[in-house]
């Protein structure tokens, strides 16, 4: 049986045992068990894995997802943005927000995405925060300040448009900020701020 054996998911085995590991909020849970102590490798196994699965039951109650993340450009943990070319599809540009939640009973994550081209830029964004929201309700740190996040996300998207190259890409960038501004359906908040963004970079002349 290998470390990379689902059996021994959050269990490594060591020189003297095993160790389970498990990492939940940021604190890192651990616990040894030792051949010796047991009487025999597979003993300490048992044992080992045992203890992971109590582990593993009673941290789901305490596990929390963080609402923020900076470091992706949609400002929000579990929703990403993309905007390439389609290799299957002769080239096209695929805009959309990807979503995913953790499944709680176990097996694969839940995953939705939400085309750009269809929605709109800020309705693309705010169903993928809907729909998360939906899906990881009691596990959430904190909900979102989806105006907050969408500022984050436009910072990041008009530093996007200036580094493209002309052609497709660019385009669509160009053409999905413009239908953002036209929609007299987005929130006039959301269109005040991303005006300001522009004017801040000095690409739109109020």
């Amino acid at each position: 049986m290998s470390d990379n054996d689902p059996a021994m998911k959050n269990i490594t085995e060591v020189d003297s045992g095993f160790m389970v590991r498990k990492h939940v909020n940021g604190k890192r849970h651990q616990l040894f068990f030792g051949n010796a102590a047991y009487g025999s490798r597979d003993q300490a196994l048992a044992a080992a894995m045992h203890a992971r699965d109590e582990l593993v039951s009673s941290l789901k109650e305490k596990r929390v997802l963080p609402t923020y993340n900076y470091h992706n450009p949609t400002g929000l943990t579990g929703i990403s943005w993309h905007c390439k070319a389609n290799p299957h599809r002769n080239g096209n540009i695929s805009h959309q927000f990807r979503v995913q939640a953790p499944n709680t009973a176990g097996g694969k994550a839940f995953k939705n995405s939400f085309s750009v081209k269809e929605h709109g830029l800020w309705k693309a964004y705010l169903n993928a925060v809907v729909w998360r929201i939906e899906h990881t309700f009691s596990l959430l740190e904190e909900a979102p300040n989806t105006a907050r996040s969408f500022r984050h996300f436009m910072t990041h998207y008009l530093d996007t448009l200036t580094h493209s190259a002309p052609g497709p890409h660019r385009d669509e960038l160009n053409l999905r900020l413009s239908a953002l501004l036209a929609d007299t359906t987005t929130p006039q908040t959301i269109r005040i701020m991303v005006i300001e963004l522009l004017v801040a970079e000095r690409r739109y002349a109020a």
